[in-house]
């Protein structure tokens, strides 16, 4: 079992070596990065040389690093719509030179920690859009469901304008997204929510990061015929084989050798707050002892992600305690 933990570039020392005496192995790590990361390139590649020199003396050999969603994000709507009169509208106004920059200094820190290792770092994504809520509820589905189609159009060729120099170095993953948004100008994953929409994208030598709370959340969503999330919502519309899983778990065992890494976390419903839970819930929408067996077929990484684990670190030990017990028991 390869396991680790998520960390950010302030707790990853501390966190470290709490979870390698816990283990007794040397553990995967996923550095989440912060807004306050990134106020400058000079700050970044500091924060990110002195992390990668403490990884590399203690012998990491599996390493992620998450990047800020509202970057990409922001450049890929703007790059999406914002010369799409119709749907202009839902562009929020940013800076487009400033956010351009934030990211050339993500890949470049993202590439010189692969260098300061010797080997390969994954970087996390999720790609969506940011667009002003209560504007989208104007559209009717025909415009909804062209919103999705100039998406899928555009992506592909949007995702390699900004990242395809960079995967020489790094290995860009991206990671299936949960079924909700916040209010305002918000992060609408509404392409990566079901996972044949990310396979579909893959190229054959790349792997995607699968995040069991974020899956299990949408299949909830669509099992309930749950209103409000207009990607998934369109998606009850459109037939497409394996789009609409009933319970969530046939089309994983389909996709074991598309998952490169996963977050390992528990989730009791379809709002914010029930994602990146302990493991196990007593409410849990999964069922564990099914989805261990799918997990063993994965062969990969597995992080726990905890909600609230940055600042409490016995939810990593709880996790990590009832995974190995349940892990071994199926042995």
């Amino acid at each position: 079992m390869k396991i680790g933990i998520v960390v950010d570039l302030s707790n990853y020392r501390d966190y470290f070596e709490r979870f390698n005496k816990l283990t007794g192995k040397t553990p995967c790590i996923e550095i989440h990065l912060l807004d306050a990361d990134i106020v400058s390139p000079e700050i970044f590649f500091s924060k990110i040389e002195k992390a990668m020199g403490f990884f590399r003396e203690a012998n990491v050999r599996i390493l992620g690093i998450h990047f800020l969603d509202k970057v990409i994000n922001n450049i890929i709507n703007f790059e999406m719509f914002n010369f799409e009169h119709e749907y202009s509208l839902l562009c929020p106004t940013i800076d487009m030179a400033s956010e351009v920059e934030k990211l050339d200094t993500l890949l470049a820190g993202a590439a010189h920690a692969s260098r300061c290792l010797g080997h390969k770092v994954k970087v996390v994504i999720h790609e969506g859009i940011f667009f002003k809520t209560d504007l989208l509820e104007k559209f009717n589905p025909v415009q909804l469901k062209e919103l999705r189609a100039i998406f899928l159009k555009r992506i592909g060729r949007i995702h390699a304008k900004y990242f395809s120099i960079s995967e020489k170095e790094i290995d860009i993953c991206l990671e299936n997204s949960p079924p909700f948004s916040g209010s305002g100008f918000s992060t609408q994953h509404f392409i990566d929510q079901v996972i044949p929409d990310i396979t579909g994208r893959l190229k054959p030598s790349e792997k995607l990061v699968f995040d069991i709370s974020h899956w299990f959340m949408c299949c909830e969503y669509l099992r309930k015929d749950g209103r409000g999330v207009w990607g998934l919502d369109i998606l009850k519309d459109v037939e497409r084989d394996n789009i609409l899983p009933l319970n969530g778990y046939d089309i994983l065992e389909k996709i074991s050798s598309n998952v490169g890494w996963i977050h390992l976390n528990d989730c009791s419903g379809i709002d914010s707050e029930h994602e990146g839970l302990s493991l196990f819930q007593d409410n849990s929408l999964v069922n564990w002892e099914r989805l261990l067996g799918i997990l063993k077929l994965f062969n990969a990484p597995m992080l726990l992600e905890i909600s609230g684990s940055e600042k409490d670190f016995s939810l990593i030990e709880k996790s990590f305690f009832n995974l190995n017990e349940l892990w071994c028991k199926n042995n």
